[in-house]
């Protein structure tokens, strides 16, 4: 967590938003770099009785968090804008899951030749479509844009692009 707030600190100082620190002090602690470094140390500090908690911790945390964000959001301001919000975010799950199909024609003999080609293909699409709403939600809260329309239009966009994507995720 200290890790985590200095490096989001210092992402501040740089004029980025603080989250984005943050998020590369988990991928530094995470298996990516600290695992693919000292697998031994990374067991030793995150060991396995530990993750499962944290998970939970994170997920109770993430929850919590979404639901405040929900009740920060001026619904007024997307009066009218409904079908400006769906478009915007229907468009924004297509293009890449369309993209995401396309990559896996190429993909599929070297990564999954002994899975079923759908399942690999929607897999590939909706990898690519899944938006990173609680990150975009912790910039805006840091910004002045949150509480002006355009700023409630996003947030509405990337709640309904998750909801497509966590449905696209299970059906996958």
């Amino acid at each position: 967590m200290l890790f985590a707030r200095l490096l989001g600190l210092a992402f501040e100082g740089i004029g980025q938003p603080r989250v984005m620190g943050e998020v590369i002090a988990g991928i530094v602690l995470g298996p990516t770099v600290l695992g693919a470094l000292s697998p031994k140390l990374e067991s030793q500090i995150f060991s396995s009785d530990i993750l499962t908690t944290f998970g939970i911790a994170a997920n109770l945390g993430l929850i919590f968090y979404m639901f405040l964000i929900g009740l920060d959001i001026d619904t007024s301001a997307l009066r009218g804008r409904i079908a400006q919000a769906a478009a915007i975010s229907n468009t924004s799950v297509a293009l890449p899951m369309m993209l995401g199909l396309g990559a896996a024609i190429p993909l599929y003999p070297l990564l999954a030749p002994h899975t079923k080609f759908a399942a690999f293909a929607l897999f590939m699409g909706v990898s690519l479509s899944v938006t990173a709403f609680p990150v975009l939600a912790r910039i805006l809260a840091e910004r002045p844009p949150q509480q002006r329309p355009i700023g409630t239009l996003a947030i509405a966009c990337g709640a309904t692009d998750d909801v497509m994507a966590w449905f696209m995720i299970a059906l996958a």
